[in-house]
């Protein structure tokens, strides 16, 4: 039941106690609101939320959206409105709480039961799953993708309308303090609280805070479910929760007196599982197709709230059948003929649609772009005229030259579309999947955007270039993350070097220029002169850095725009003589302070600052030091002495030449350790990969290989070349689909290194092969062919696989070889 509508920037006024510019008359009705101006739909419904962070002010692209048709904006009470004679400003103290206060306002119109999900891990699973199990039965509203932030969470609960009959949204924090407003704003009457693990350990003081955080989530809530095994979440629940908060727990321990008491897990198959839990003492058996140790967990949260809501025992385990396997990302992969193919079959509305474009603009470069787009199965009343003209609104603004139109309900926009581009309507994904490879496309960015109804995925793999099975995940959510928490300890003004050396620490130097270029870092970095020219010939335009030219590419270096580093007196000679009489060349000047590798030293400076001021033409652009153990405490005396020594060699340069270039000495640990000596620019690095265990960052690889077989080995068997392990007992060893082919060292073999299989470690055994590796099981196993092997990843860090390699997680993650297929990983 809705009371009264949260719909126009007075009602805004009211929620927020801010002030209007203008007096309240005749303002139209908001639907929308945005705070990324790359994702406008439509204008004149749409307020603007001006949010600031460290890097970006949102009142800078206020003028633009004017432009655009956007009349509404709320902007901090300082902000000195331009003049637009048809603009609203809401001015107040705080943006981000005006967002967050009209969202609850709006959540408060309505009295939908509502659940809310929390925990580490598997929120989004979860919510998915509980839209899936409960849509037949109800009208079912539900974050988008995983919006569980201070900002995600009040876009979400903005979507309830009069038709919802009940409501699931996610919440997640990062420190303490977080869930208060988050909290408010869900207002559940039933919350799920899935886990406790490391993610975002460093925003509290210990776990125990933690759960004791997440638990606000539950203060206003009528029931909690939750895991009895958990120590810590028992504990607090039974600590902080008031006694009238309704516990449902389930889980192994029976002494605990679970809810839901959880006797047994039994594998049926590779894919599928029976559970057998125990409620009021009856026995209930479900069959799931799962069996994942992880899955189980969250399909327990499941089976625990559809017996809450008293669901039959039968259509529990009829619709327990249909959950499947959730992505919930965008997946980039090199395709047949020089394409990319990015695959979004996981999901399929309107917004999502959008971020899929925008990341096939990034991430296509020039090649001809191709949309394959279903009807929005599962969210019908958006099938409607006004969002049937935004989607060829879209087409039009992504430059989409080829348009596949999948189901009956987008026939009407592929036939408007075709009156402009390439356009085919089709029925099913087969047919679909006939068409694209009988037009044997290259050069082409493909899109795949289609509801999971359609099982369009299953077509996707033979469009890749790659049939090798290992994989390393470069995930650019995660990317992204450690980006904003390096860049947060810096000054607004200080700009950004990306160091795209080596491939880009292995994960792909292409894919991650553009994905940088598009953040509008300050330059990219490369060590050689063919690897930025790979860059030039792939569009990319950002200023690049080359650290290592050589005296036979200066004319490439100058052709494609290139800035070399020049480290010594002889190199700027060479380079003087090549430069032609009239044309300006910037450089970037490397001072050795300490590191004793390329640079000029101290003693030279005179030298230097003489020849630069005889050469005719040449701009320094910046003059930057390497600091040679800026991670290690120890050498912290050293560090602070490589940069008074910079500080004084520029110092010379700069008091005896007209040049006043910029400064840079910081890396990865530098900007998190040294923040005071950022300068005007820092170098990022292998930090951005989240390899080095700190707890602000987080890992962007994950390498996995698959297991090709698992066989038993007798007592006395020895396993792999040069017989060099031997079983003492009976046990069982998985063939893996990696080897030192792949990147995976030699040195790993031979017990040293582990590998994660079902949330599990297991060593290697033997020597890594070239193309495969053997890992012992023992016998007390669950383990089959087709299971994912995690070589490195969050679950099995990068450092654990240096140290046992005695080497630097440097060359682990930048020895990954490229017939490895790289799948680039965006919500």
């Amino acid at each position: 039941m809705k009371r009264q509508a949260i719909n126009t920037i007075s009602a805004f006024q009211q929620a927020t106690d801010g002030t209007l510019s203008t007096a309240p008359e005749l303002y139209g009705h908001i639907k929308y609101l945005l705070i990324d101006s790359r994702r406008l739909l439509f204008a004149s419904s749409t307020c603007f939320f001006a949010l600031s962070g460290a890097r970006r002010d949102g009142h800078d692209y206020i003028k633009d959206l004017y432009a655009k048709g956007v009349r509404y904006f709320v902007v901090h009470q300082d902000y000195s409105a331009p003049a637009l004679d048809e603009a609203v400003f809401l001015y107040v103290p705080n943006v981000l709480k005006a967002l967050q206060d009209i969202a609850a306002a709006h959540r408060h119109q309505f009295d939908l039961p509502v659940i809310g999900v929390t925990g580490s891990n598997g929120k989004t699973i979860v919510k998915e799953w509980l839209y899936t199990l409960l849509q037949e039965d109800a009208m079912v509203v539900r974050s988008p993708g995983s919006y569980n932030s201070q900002i995600g969470v009040p876009l979400s609960v903005w979507q309830i309308e009069d038709n919802h009959e009940i409501g699931i949204f996610e919440a997640g924090i990062s420190t303490k303090g977080e869930m208060d407003a988050l909290s408010y704003i869900i207002d559940p009457d039933i919350c799920l609280l899935l886990n406790i693990g490391s993610a975002h350990d460093a925003g509290f003081n210990n776990r125990a805070e933690k759960v004791k955080e997440k638990l606000k989530l539950a203060q206003r809530a009528k029931t909690i479910i939750y895991p009895s095994d958990d120590d810590l979440i028992y504990e607090a629940v039974h600590t902080h929760l008031p006694t009238n908060i309704d516990k449902k727990a389930w889980g192994k321990d029976k002494s605990r007196q679970p809810y839901i008491w959880l006797e047994d897990v039994s594998p049926i198959s590779d894919q599928s599982a029976q559970i057998r839990v125990h409620i009021h003492g009856q026995v209930y058996d479900y069959i799931v197709p799962f069996r994942a140790e992880i899955d189980i967990h969250n399909i327990m949260h499941c089976i625990t709230y559809l017996h809450h809501a008293r669901y039959d025992d039968q259509m529990i385990k009829s619709r327990l059948m249909r959950l499947e396997p959730l992505n919930m990302r965008l997946e980039l992969r090199k395709g047949i003929r020089d394409s990319i193919i990015i695959n979004d079959t996981y999901s399929n509305d309107p917004e999502s649609l959008q971020a899929g474009l925008s990341f096939l603009a990034q991430q296509g470069g020039d090649r001809r772009r191709v949309l394959i787009l279903s009807e929005f199965r599962d969210q019908v009343e958006l099938n409607s005229g006004e969002w049937q003209e935004k989607i060829i609104q879209l087409v039009r603004q992504y430059d989409i030259s080829v348009f596949y139109g999948l189901g009956p309900s987008i026939r009407i926009i592929t036939e408007q579309i075709a009156k402009e581009i390439d356009a085919h309507h089709f029925d099913t994904s087969e047919e679909v999947y006939k068409h694209l490879l009988s037009a044997q496309y290259s050069r082409t960015a493909i899109l795949f955007k289609a509801a999971r109804y359609y099982k369009l995925d299953k077509w996707v793999n033979t469009f890749l270039s790659k049939s090798h099975k290992t994989i390393l995940e470069v995930n650019m959510e995660a990317m992204s993350e450690n980006l904003r928490v390096l860049t947060s300890k810096l000054r607004p003004d200080t700009g950004i070097i990306i160091m795209l050396k080596s491939f880009a620490y292995g994960s792909g130097d292409i894919e991650l220029a553009r994905f940088f270029e598009e953040a509008r870092v300050s330059y990219l970095a490369t060590a050689y002169p063919d690897e930025a020219i790979k860059l030039r010939q792939s569009g990319i335009q950002a200023p690049i850095m080359v650290l290592h030219p050589d005296a036979d590419s200066l004319d490439k270096l100058w052709q494609y725009k290139l800035e070399p580093e020049v480290y010594s007196l002889e190199q700027l000679d060479n380079m003087a003589l090549q430069m032609a009489p009239g044309n300006r060349y910037k450089i970037h000047l490397k001072l050795d302070t300490g590191m004793n590798r390329l640079g000029f030293r101290k003693e030279e400076m005179s030298r230097l600052v003489n020849r630069l001021v005889d050469i005719d033409g040449v701009e320094v652009a910046t003059v930057f030091t390497h600091l040679a153990a800026a991670d290690k405490p120890d050498f912290d005396a050293f560090t602070r002495q490589q940069l008074d020594t910079f500080d004084w060699m520029y110092h010379e340069l700069i008091s005896r030449t007209h040049f006043r270039p910029r400064r840079h000495a910081l890396n990865s640990a530098g900007t998190l350790r040294f923040t005071e000596h950022q300068m005007d620019y820092v170098r990022l690095g292998i930090g951005l990969y989240g390899v080095n265990d700190h707890s602000q960052l987080s890992p962007v690889h994950r390498l996995k290989a698959f297991v090709l077989q698992v066989k038993p080995i007798m007592p006395g068997e020895s396993v792999g070349y040069d017989r060099a392990w031997y079983a003492t007992e009976e046990t069982d060893i998985a063939v893996v689909s990696i080897g030192y082919g792949d990147g995976l060292m030699r040195s790993a073999g031979l017990g040293q290194a582990q590998l994660w299989i079902r949330g599990h470690l297991y060593p290697i055994v033997g020597h890594v092969c070239m193309d495969l590796c053997m890992v012992n099981l023992g016998k007390d196993h669950q383990i089959m062919s087709g299971d994912e092997v995690v070589v490195f990843g969050p679950e099995n860090p990068a450092t654990h696989l240096a140290k046992a390699c005695q080497t630097s997680v440097y060359e682990v993650v930048s020895r990954i070889s490229e017939r490895v297929n790289r799948t680039y990983i965006s919500q």
